[in-house]
């Protein structure tokens, strides 16, 4: 599996087009599964249930999927996992299943994913989708006479009037967390294009590429600026978005599943990032099934993993089993909007209208060297640092392994 199959896999989800596929048998749901996930499992034990002939048993906890499906004898045949380099390697390894000649007798190849019908190399059946984008406080921004910026000049405008008026313009959270990724790879995305990025997950791209000089310009304008929360060091993702949430800080970069941190209706909102004239590219995980290339009962396990998707991932807009999983119009409550809805409706728009989905770049670096990568971002944001846009680009281009 090339790891540009990400891009490809995106394409595919957001295209929409209908199944013209010959009707087939459903798969066969009797037998048993040893299924593996992080995630509480409540869920998919009651969907279970209701299959006819399933046994479901789960996993031990104590090691990766990848390396339980990587011992002499399979100990999964399903996974819950998400796109990245631990499926490319499984895929190139031999050891998850090619689901090709079984994906048209699944439910969710028609109700949910039609346009990956005449896809000829599957191994992985996508479940949900989170992007990327900015958490915003909308009275912060009412009250200081901003409106929500629609371009990136506009944005940008948007964090000098905050910062001359005491308001921090960005939280960030970059003690030990990979959120502080996020800004290198969406202004990468916002100046470059995605394809450019993608280049750069794949190791195409070298991180000292001159078109890489405007992204790391802009980080130091913004830190120079006092822009960026100067106490990022000191924070993670959650506590930058309680500054969000105060009214400390205006904006934060993040993935939609935090809108499940955020009560107050109305309050706070998120959006997609100002595009700048760039080519259209979104930053998101992608999440779902795949399957032991030694599953006992591949039939069975790929029949749960089907009416999971089925039941649970109608419009590729949901955290799996903690937000809302079908959201197709602004939720009211009292005549108030729903913040948890609002910003649901709002990712599937994203999705729907972005050119490409990119994975984040930890999820595709090597492991070492997404963590050299970050050790140098947090230098960089450091308070007080000095390093200059040109010593960054050196930092992260010695850190690739």
């Amino acid at each position: 599996m090339k790891q540009t199959f990400l891009l490809v896999v995106a394409a595919l989800l957001v295209a929409g087009c209908g199944n013209s596929s010959k009707q087939q048998d459903p798969l066969d749901p009797s037998g048993s599964v040893r299924f593996w996930t992080t995630r509480p499992t409540d869920g998919l034990k009651e969907i279970a249930a209701s299959l006819p002939g399933l046994e479901l048993s789960e996993g031990p906890k104590d090691r990766p999927w990848f390396h339980l499906l990587n011992t002499d004898v399979a100990e999964l045949d399903l996974v819950f996992t998400e796109m990245g380099r631990d499926l490319v390697k499984a895929k190139a390894d031999g050891t998850i299943a090619d689901l090709s000649a079984y994906w048209n007798r699944m439910s969710a190849s028609k109700k949910v994913w039609p346009a990956l019908a005449a896809a000829k190399d599957v191994y992985f059946i996508p479940s949900t989708i989170y992007a990327w984008g900015l958490f915003y406080n909308n009275e912060v921004l009412d009250s200081n006479g901003i409106k929500y910026p629609t371009s990136f000049g506009a944005l940008e405008s948007a964090f000098s009037a905050l910062a001359a008026k005491g308001v921090v313009p960005i939280a960030l959270g970059s003690k030990g967390d990979w959120s502080v990724f996020a800004w290198l790879s969406y202004l990468d995305i916002r100046k470059n294009g995605a394809e450019a990025h993608q280049r750069l997950l794949d190791g195409a791209r070298a991180f000292d590429d001159p078109s890489l000089a405007p992204v790391y310009a802009t980080l130091q304008k913004w830190r120079d600026g006092g822009w960026i929360d100067r106490d990022s060091g000191k924070k993670n993702w959650s506590e930058a978005l309680a500054d969000v949430q105060s009214g400390k800080a205006a904006f934060s970069l993040m993935g939609s599943f935090a809108a499940n941190r955020f009560v107050e209706p109305g309050k706070i909102r998120w959006a997609a990032v100002p595009r700048g004239g760039a080519k259209a590219g979104e930053m998101a995980v992608i999440q779902g099934f795949a399957a032991s290339s030694e599953a006992t009962d591949l039939e069975a396990a790929l029949a749960l993993a089907d009416a999971f998707v089925s039941q649970s991932s109608p419009n590729l807009a949901n955290d799996v089993f903690s937000l809302p999983s079908v959201v197709t119009k602004y939720a009211k409550e009292a005549g108030k909007e729903d913040v948890i809805s609002t910003i649901k409706f709002e990712q599937a728009a994203v999705i729907a209208d972005a050119k490409a989905i990119l994975s984040q770049m930890d999820r595709y670096l090597p492991a070492q060297t997404a963590y050299n990568v970050l050790e140098a971002l947090r230098g960089f944001f450091d308070v007080g640092s000095a390093m200059s846009a040109t010593e960054l680009a050196a930092a992260l281009k010695a850190s690739v392994q």
